[in-house]
């Protein structure tokens, strides 16, 4: 019988956790030199979700890289769990999410001149100082849900 590497058995707790949750997401392992990797992408997040997986995964992670000093910070070892080196928890948004997240923002800030098009909010700059281009803000909206968005779509998300 093979036998898995630490990163393996990391995503394999994962994905079993999130599955019994009823969170959709790939959960990939890696292997290199100087250490391993775990990497969890997730589909159409409410915030919330994604942030109730960073905080279950971070467990797994046995330490931090720390920029300042260029150097590992090995603050989280556990004999306990298996655990890798560096994990990462990503949100991938369909198509449709990002569509439905412009037609509210359109709304919500009563953007008049605004192409009705989400692909075309790259390119949509508003006057307003704090308000950037168009996938900028469809960004934040669909990462934090400060204005208020993910409100409007718990209900379909939940189900």
């Amino acid at each position: 019988m093979r036998q898995l590497t630490e990163a393996a058995k990391v995503a394999a707790q994962i994905r079993k956790h999130l599955k019994a949750n009823g969170v959709t997401a790939k959960v990939s392992s890696s292997n290199y030199s100087g250490g391993n990797s775990v990497r969890v992408l997730l589909f159409n997040p409410l915030p919330a979700t994604r942030q109730q997986v960073e905080a279950y995964t971070s467990q797994f992670e046995y330490g931090k890289f720390d920029g300042m000093t260029d150097s590992y910070d090995y603050s989280n070892i556990r004999d306990d769990i298996p655990q890798v080196r560096f994990l990462f928890v990503n949100a991938e948004y369909s198509d449709d999410m990002h569509q439905d997240c412009w037609e509210w923002i359109i709304t919500y800030y009563n953007l008049q001149n605004a192409p009705a098009s989400f692909r075309e909010a790259g390119n949509f700059r508003t006057d307003s100082d704090w308000l950037q281009y168009g996938s900028q803000i469809v960004y934040n909206e669909l990462a934090t849900g400060s204005r208020g968005f993910w409100y409007t779509k718990k209900q379909r998300l939940a189900a």
